[in-house]
């Protein structure tokens, strides 16, 4: 199951974030935003949910005077689904498929701080007849020795299959120790997770009926595997010159006295020194712990459910480089569909993968009367909010305008972050498509752009604003002359006012039932979209169409063609 939506209530900085929508596409969600703005409240709120009143939250998490409430939707991926179809019927799956299931813990009333649901009259409604139909058929069919089938309880159901969340706020405590006795093993997590990951039993290769040489053989193994997997994440290196780290491990086994029976962890950086982990410095020490606990979660994976780790900050403190290599874990973990991860940062590196990928962003906006806010960016810069939220987001701008665009030479302005999505989910990963903060910034950022030497283009609306950028475009850059050169950087199709009318009527009818919306017919495009809010309807798009563009109509591809010429 995945994670979708969440709403938190009445815990610590946070009074009500209303219905807050995470990545559905990538697992991946992101709380950027300043120090002191909520991002680790809503973490630790997503573990309350987990945990209930676990031992810091009277002390450290608790809203003074308020009973919090966290409500947490999931849905179905494919194969959860067909095993509730197989277990109930199509309507009820159907129903779980579409809206999700929503686990709630806490009560605004009181203290109550079990694991409960609410079900929505209509699957309730669902579900009695469902029930009752075992019943009528078990009646009608006795036979001996069968008894009637259990009736369908979709809160033991769905709570088996629930993913299980983890909140990590540090991993230095989680470090190999230098020397561990065989008695110490099983209360140590680090040493825990080494043996889960390189499949390897300490504690059974100091017996004394293993022979040296299969000993020797066991720990060669894992020194290979070990150093294999650090190296390919932490990719630092030391004046310059790029170094290996090897894993010195080394089991000795006591025949007279097996309790003195220990392991011993050492690494060494290609200087043949070896350290203990607790001797290199802090950052390396975050980073090895970090990198062993979330490989351990991969590999729990085979035994259970699916899991969503909950990071605080990860990789504070560290420098550029080894931030890009936090990054990269986390990217590969959530190539398994199994792993979703929700992080907090204020580090414009740790943003995005190769760019900023606005699809995962939350912005958290701080204010006294309302608590902390979770917003997408179009919803911040719309309001009048504090803008120090999108600080983070400026740098990683800046950043990504140097490299990305750079790197790819395929890049594409839009006007706003609804066109950054649907354009988006049309073109895929082949352009870099960069959101402006509305039609008349378009011509702001080309003009940055092409002073870097970036070949960009431009997408207009068909409106007023968007006729007025494209004149300015065309005034101060190609002295007002609608060449071929321009008609080569800038595109506008005819009756296009909006990336909406891009869009078939059946394909924003699509996105428009899963919200439980109709497509007025006496309105146009733009107001249908604006049903559901330009924003949620475009990410809706986005997350529903993203890799599978096959299962759009004719129609709306069709629309994009032009537009996909233009750009070759």
């Amino acid at each position: 199951m995945i994670l979708g939506k969440v709403q938190i209530q009445n815990f610590k900085s946070i009074k009500d974030t209303g219905t807050v929508y995470l990545s559905r596409t990538d697992l991946i969600t992101v709380l950027a935003g300043q120090n002191e703005s909520g991002k680790t409240s809503f973490l630790r709120a997503l573990r309350f949910f987990q945990e209930g009143k676990y031992d810091t939250f009277e002390e450290e998490d608790r809203k003074m005077g308020k009973s919090p409430r966290v409500d947490c939707t999931f849905f179905l991926d494919d194969s959860e689904y067909k095993d509730l179809l197989e277990t109930t019927n199509t309507q009820i799956a159907e129903h779980i498929k579409k809206n999700g299931f929503t686990f709630v813990r806490g009560d605004l009333e009181t203290d109550k701080f079990e694991m409960m649901y609410i079900y929505p009259k209509e699957l309730k409604v669902l579900i009695e007849k469902y029930n009752e139909s075992i019943t009528v058929t078990s009646e009608a069919n006795p036979e001996e020795g069968n008894e009637k089938p259990d009736e369908f309880d979709a809160f033991k159901y769905f709570d088996v299959i629930r993913p299980q969340m983890v909140f990590y706020s540090s991993f230095l405590e989680n470090n190999l120790p230098g020397k561990a006795y065989k008695k110490d093993i099983i209360n140590n997590q680090a040493i825990l997770d080494f043996e889960k990951i390189y499949n390897v039993d300490f504690s059974k290769l100091m017996e004394p009926t293993i022979s040296d040489k299969e000993r020797r053989s066991a720990e060669e193994r894992v020194r290979r595997e070990a150093a294999e997997s650090l190296n390919k994440y932490w990719k630092q290196t030391i004046s310059g010159e790029k170094s290996k780290y090897s894993y010195a491990i080394t089991i000795n086994s006591q025949v007279l006295s097996p309790e003195q029976s220990s392991v011993n962890f050492y690494i060494n950086q290609g200087d043949d020194d070896q350290l203990s982990f607790s001797q290199k410095s802090h950052g390396f020490q975050w980073f090895a712990g970090f990198n062993l606990r979330l490989r351990a979660h991969e590999a729990e994976l085979e035994e259970g459910n699916g899991i969503i780790l909950l990071i605080d900050e990860p990789g504070q403190g560290l420098h550029e480089v080894a931030q890009q290599d936090v990054k990269d874990v986390i990217e590969e973990l959530v190539k398994n569909s199994r792993i979703q991860i929700i992080y907090s940062t204020h580090q414009p590196i740790l943003l995005g993968k190769d760019k900023v990928d606005f699809s995962r962003l939350l912005l958290v906006d701080r204010s006294v009367k309302k608590g902390s806010k979770f917003k997408t960016i179009s919803a911040l810069i719309s309001s009048s909010g504090s803008m120090d939220a999108l600080a983070p987001i400026r740098s990683a701008l800046g950043m990504v305008t140097i490299t990305d665009p750079l790197k790819n030479k395929k890049t594409l302005i839009v006007e706003g972050i609804t066109e950054y999505f649907i354009v988006k989910t049309i073109l895929g990963t082949d352009y870099t498509i960069l959101p402006s903060t509305g039609a008349d910034q378009i011509p702001n950022i080309f003009g940055i752009l092409y002073g870097w030497g970036v070949p960009a283009k431009a997408l207009f609306d068909d409106d007023k604003q968007g006729a007025k950028a494209y004149n300015d475009l065309k005034k101060s850059f190609f002295n007002n002359d609608e060449s071929d050169d321009f008609k080569a950087v800038a595109y506008k199709s005819a009756g296009m006012v909006g990336i909406e009318d891009y869009l078939s009527v059946s394909a924003i009818t699509a996105i428009l039932t899963d919200f439980e919306k109709t497509y007025d017919s006496t309105k146009n495009k733009v107001e249908n979209v604006e049903q559901v809010g330009k924003y949620i309807f475009a990410k809706s798009f986005h997350d529903k169409y993203n890799g599978h563009i096959p299962n759009l109509d004719k129609e709306t591809l069709s629309n994009f063609e032009g537009l996909k010429k233009f750009l070759t």
